[in-house]
Formats: C-alpha cells, sequence, structure tokens
C-alpha cells in the first residue's frame, strides 16, 4: 500500500514569489476577479463576491493539468452540475414570502446576481431596494444583464 502525504514547505515572509504555482494561481482569481467587476461596471465593493465566483466557476471548470478533468471532479469523483449557472451581474427577482407582505405588495423584488452559494444552490443577490446582499433560493433570473438597464436610466 502506497501513502500519500502532503509536504509542509515553509517560504519567507512577504515573499509570494516563492511559489510560482500559489502565485500564478492568485493571479488568475484576482485577473477574472476584475474582469468581473470592471466589465459588468460594479462597484469595488462586491470584490469578495467577485473572487468567490471566480472560485466557484474555476473549480467547475477542466484544466489541461487535471488531463481535461475539473477540480471538482478530482474531489467529489463525479461530474459537476452546471445547469444553474447564469452570468454575473444578471438581473434578477427575489420571490418575497407571503409572510412578508401584503395582498396588494410587489411579489417580488428586483436584484442582481452576484454569487453563488454552494450550499443546496441558492444565490447571492444585491438587493437594490434595500442595498444589501441576500442570499435566496426563490429566485427568477432573467437574461437582462443589470449594465444594460443602468445604461438605459442613465
Amino acid at each position: 500500500m502506497v501513502k500519500k502525504r502532503i509536504k509542509h514547505q515553509l517560504t519567507v515572509l512577504y515573499t509570494s514569489q516563492q511559489n510560482e504555482v500559489i502565485e500564478r494561481r492568485n493571479k488568475t482569481f484576482m485577473e477574472m476577479a476584475r474582469c468581473l467587476l470592471y466589465e459588468k461596471k460594479l462597484p469595488l465593493k462586491f470584490w469578495a463576491e467577485a473572487v468567490n465566483t471566480t472560485s466557484y466557476l474555476l473549480n467547475r471548470m477542466t484544466s489541461r493539468v487535471l488531463a481535461d478533468k475539473t477540480p471538482y471532479k478530482i474531489w467529489y469523483c463525479f461530474n459537476p452540475i452546471v445547469d444553474h449557472l447564469k452570468v454575473f451581474d444578471n438581473l434578477c427577482y427575489v420571490l418575497k414570502p407571503e409572510a412578508k407582505r401584503r395582498k396588494l405588495d410587489e411579489k417580488a423584488d428586483i436584484g442582481i446576481l452576484i454569487s453563488y452559494n454552494t450550499k443546496l444552490r441558492p444565490k447571492k443577490i444585491y438587493d437594490l431596494k434595500y442595498n444589501k446582499l441576500v442570499i435566496v433560493r426563490d429566485v427568477k433570473v432573467t437574461k437582462e444583464c443589470y449594465m444594460k438597464l443602468e445604461n438605459c436610466i442613465n
């Protein structure tokens, strides 16, 4: 029986360039997150959600290093389900529970798809009415991007 071990390596403080693999991976994360934010003209306050989305997507994308398998498949031994993926920054409608609305109130609030949450596939939405992040399951994501809506309003 072959034992596999993780080898712990130390680096000098503040010299991340000593580990080229990690340095390249960090650069990939930050470049992709930056592209998500600037392409959709979202404020920098969403940088953490952009990085989370980047991580979520990269773990579900094939890699030549992994013989065209996804990191998700390597870890869980089955292919990831990707049919729930939507475009970052899409407009969406979040259903308000009946207990939180009156008879003639709107049934949904409008928001922006910001990130995915891995538990039971809910999504992180930026609620435009209340200006806060919410995690929801009952959401209808449209094909319309927030950036296009902003261009129409201004």
